[in-house]
């Protein structure tokens, strides 16, 4: 399998406000291990926000919103992130149900 990275984050708010992630939370998908990110102080989390990013810097990204939301905030925050490949599964779903507003409706 190749690897790619399950990316979920925590931040303080929307992206046009935001000064601050809480949390980074992956799954690596080669593994299947879990990884959490942060700099509050905690024993139960892999290391801090930059580690965090340092091990997703050019990798492939899946997450929900993930394209229009989670890298463009941690951009902003860290300009020199860059992922290879961000694969959003908010975008996958919309194209695979493209009728899901009606769907959703009845």
């Amino acid at each position: 399998m190749k690897k790619g990275y399950i990316l979920d984050i925590e931040t303080n708010g929307f992206l046009a406000e935001l000064t601050t992630i809480h949390s980074i939370c992956v799954i690596d998908m080669g593994s299947g291990e879990l990884h959490s990110f942060t700099d509050h102080e905690s024993d139960s989390y892999s290391g801090t926000i930059r580690e965090g990013l340092e091990l997703l810097h050019e990798q492939t990204l899946i997450g929900h919103n993930a394209q229009a939301f989670d890298v463009p905030a941690i951009q902003k925050l860290h300009p020199w992130f860059k992922p290879q490949h961000v694969r959003d599964t908010l975008l996958i779903t919309k194209l695979i149900f493209s009728d899901i507003k009606e769907i959703d409706f009845k």
